[in-house]
């Protein structure tokens, strides 16, 4: 029964890890639906804010093929 479950949870990581890739790669300060203005776009570090969620993300995946 745990098998099926942890199927089933890792089907839908991989899912929802994929969607979260997708808007990384689609997202930035100057995305229109965010509106972020001008002003306030310098205050926060982007790609270091990318970097480190690939990180989590990548820490993630690699606990989960070790479980």
């Amino acid at each position: 029964m745990f098998d099926f479950f942890f199927a089933i949870f890792l089907f839908f990581y991989r899912i929802f890890s994929g969607h979260i890739r997708t808007l990384a790669e689609q997202l930035d300060p100057n995305h229109q639906k965010l509106r972020i203005q001008k002003l306030y776009q310098r205050e926060c570090p982007w790609p270091s804010a990318q970097a480190e969620l690939r990180l989590i993300n990548a820490y993630k995946v690699d606990k989960i093929n070790f479980i």
